[in-house]
């Protein structure tokens, strides 16, 4: 059904580069169905069905910390001869190697927070304004501080989802749900969307395609521009090893 197809997508665009399968395989382990009715349940179910809660991580984090994990234990407890899985079937996270903002943990603790408020993010969906608004104005008394389970609390705030994620999730899944049960206002949201940071593929098919072209700083504005150039990539550019000089798009262009 479209919730949980969301809730994939959700889980999916919050794992970003190296946590895409994990959060993935996650949304899929606990669909959104059963969670959704959970409340206060639904982080300690997620973290310890991510494999991140063992009975003494209470002692590795700070004093203000443990109390609030020791909780997060107790209640996985009584729900993971349920949940948890075979040592042979964990999922793997990639820990490394992302800035500490993007810790998984942290992605989690979003996923948490949305599956919390599951109703309201249904119903914004639909919205792409407003579920921005509603997205960047999320908070949680730990996560809004703190960049793991154990780690001490940031002096600044920290937010759980940042605009990139948002625009992601609503070019790549809300927005094409909503064109294809036939919204045509949906079309012309897609088609004005303002584009996101320009990633390395992005960069790189673009060079390709245009050069030093005076006009070739209009192919990035839109996020429309980048799903066109990061197919061109996946397509193309990741199968060539020629650099361009037998490429086959030209010829392919060349029959439209």
């Amino acid at each position: 059904g479209k919730d949980q197809a969301l809730w994939v997508a959700l889980a999916e665009t919050l794992g970003y580069r190296a946590n895409r399968l994990p959060m993935t395989l996650l949304a899929q382990r606990l669909p959104i169905h059963e969670l959704k009715s959970l409340g206060e349940r639904i982080p300690a179910l997620i973290f310890g069905t991510a494999g991140f809660l063992h009975p003494e991580i209470h002692k590795k984090a700070p004093q203000d910390s443990q109390l609030w994990l020791e909780q997060l234990w107790e209640t996985w407890w009584q729900d993971r001869t349920k949940y948890q899985l075979d040592e042979n079937r964990e999922i793997q996270w990639v820990l490394h190697g992302s800035r500490p903002i993007n810790h998984p943990q942290r992605r989690l603790a979003t996923l948490a927070v949305i599956a919390q408020h599951w109703v309201m993010f249904r119903k914004l969906s639909t919205q792409p304004k407003v579920l921005t608004d509603w997205l960047s104005s999320l908070s949680d008394p730990f996560w809004s501080s703190h960049y793991t389970l154990v780690s001490k609390a940031s002096k600044k705030k920290l937010s759980l989802i940042g605009k990139d994620r948002i625009s992601d999730l609503i070019i790549n899944h809300l927005l094409p749900l909503k064109i294809a049960d036939g919204d045509r206002a949906a079309w012309s949201v897609y088609q004005s969307f303002p584009a996101p940071a320009i990633n390395e593929k992005v960069r790189r098919a673009h060079y390709r395609l245009f050069g030093n072209r005076e006009d070739a700083q209009v192919f990035l504005k839109k996020s429309w521009h980048h799903q066109a150039l990061l197919q061109i990539y996946q397509d193309f550019c990741l199968a060539d090893t020629s650099d361009c000089k037998d490429c086959p798009f030209p010829e392919q262009l060349s029959h439209f």
